[in-house]
């Protein structure tokens, strides 16, 4: 039988895109000239002017010009500097440089492992309302790491974290209710986690969820829908999913077939509002 599948999202961290590091816009014209050059590639304009701004204090140039260091980008890759660069605005409270902190030290990236400190800036952030530090401090209590394994608090602060649409704390949380792990065991409560961070393309769950109704979990059996999300799940790469999509149209008939298929077209034709 085929099982639901539960990665080890849930122990390791998902690694940040570049372009989600890069802060947001601030009222000076020169920062959104930067912005938009390091967007476009043009990471020498917009090292010189992250660098006049972060001299004159602005937090997030200084955070900025931390990601250029930490990816190489116009000069030399440089974790330590990086640490540096986000510490400063760090300081002045900007929240994703603490996460960044945070993750600096989970890692050992620049700085040494230390999880306390890993648990000091993601509280830091925390009290920000920033959702991906909800998320990692979760992680922490998976593990163990600079605090106490506690699920209960993994799920308080995922659940956190998923209310601001962070796709990881909704696939988390969909797996803990999946195997009852530091909350109630509910099917229906893992569906509803999973359908949340399908929908926000998430492959992982997209694979789960057709899981669930391949093995009737939550939701009315239906393989129809199970090939339809692990069609998804496959065109978004997943090994596994195209495996078991394989296998399952071999027992279905070709209008099943067909009928998956024009499924997920359009489903994600709507940009997975229409789905279901």
């Amino acid at each position: 039988m085929i099982k639901i599948k539960a990665p080890g999202v849930i122990k390791n961290l998902i690694a940040l895109s570049l372009i989600g590091l890069f802060a947001g816009s601030v009222q000076a014209a020169s920062f959104d000239e930067a912005m938009a050059a390091s967007l476009r590639g043009d990471y020498d304009f917009a090292y010189q002017t992250y660098k006049e701004l972060a001299d004159q204090g602005d937090a997030k140039s200084q955070f900025n010009i931390g990601v250029m260091y930490d990816y190489g980008l116009s000069v030399r890759q440089d974790y330590a500097e990086a640490v540096r660069w986000y510490r400063l605005a760090a300081d002045q409270k900007d929240p994703k440089a603490q996460h960044v902190l945070g993750l600096k030290y989970q890692k050992g990236s620049g700085v040494a492992q230390n999880f306390d400190e890993a648990v000091k800036w993601y509280r830091l952030a925390i009290g920000q309302g920033y959702a991906p530090s909800q998320h990692n401090l979760g992680v922490l209590h998976v593990n163990g790491e600079g605090v106490p394994v506690d699920l209960s608090e993994t799920a308080r602060l995922f659940r956190l974290a998923a209310a601001q649409n962070h796709v990881e704390a909704q696939y988390n949380l969909g797996v803990m209710h999946y195997l009852g792990d530091g909350v109630s065991q509910s099917y229906e409560e893992a569906v509803k986690w999973y359908r949340l961070a399908a929908a926000n393309k998430y492959t992982n769950a997209q694979y789960n969820l057709g899981a669930c109704y391949f093995n009737g979990h939550g939701v009315a059996q239906d393989n129809v829908r199970t090939l339809m999300w692990w069609s998804i799940a496959a065109i978004n790469g997943d090994k596994n999913a195209n495996t078991d999509r394989e296998t399952l149209e071999k027992k279905l008939t070709p209008e099943q077939i067909a009928q998956a298929r024009q499924r997920a077209k359009e489903c994600q034709a709507s940009d997975f509002k229409r789905c279901e």
